[in-house]
């Protein structure tokens, strides 16, 4: 029997996800490819999927947001993993959009081609924030996967 045509008839419909409306826990590693917003930034998946999708900068100055970071207390550190081909790439997180108030500057070390984890001192209060990640510098080549407060 073939049908060439229909329809589905629900009363409800639940998704369950462990990300409710973009809600994230500041405190979970979340990867770069949630972003809710970019500029100047590609997402590469490589053919062999190994979980291994980042993102790459593309222009001097390019930035993502992340709109609904939960901080159930203040941060003072974030935990960052790239791939740096230049030691003079600066990470400017802001409070709000890419122009919004500097929370705090990351200047990154080179990684030599290797995946490396790179953490960094911030002062970010409790509560539920939009945090830009703004790359300026050289850098093109820089590589971000995932990134986590604490």
């Amino acid at each position: 029997m073939a049908f060439s045509s229909g329809y589905a008839d629900f009363d409800s419909f639940t998704i369950e996800s462990k990300y409710h409306d973009n809600h994230y826990d500041a405190f979970d590693r979340t990867d770069f490819d949630l972003y809710d917003d970019v500029e100047g930034m590609v997402l590469v998946r490589p053919i062999d999927y190994d979980p291994r999708q980042y993102l790459v900068a593309t222009q001097p100055v390019s930035w993502l947001s992340f709109f609904n970071l939960n901080f159930a207390r203040p941060a003072t550190g974030c935990s960052i993993e790239l791939k740096a081909r230049l030691s003079n790439v600066v990470i400017e997180l802001r409070d709000g959009d890419a122009n919004g108030t500097l929370l705090s500057t990351f200047r990154l070390k080179a990684t030599g081609g290797k995946w490396s984890t790179q953490k960094f001192k911030v002062n970010i209060p409790e509560g539920l924030h939009k945090v830009t990640f703004r790359c300026l510098g050289n850098a093109d080549q820089l590589q971000l996967k995932n990134f986590q407060f604490d």
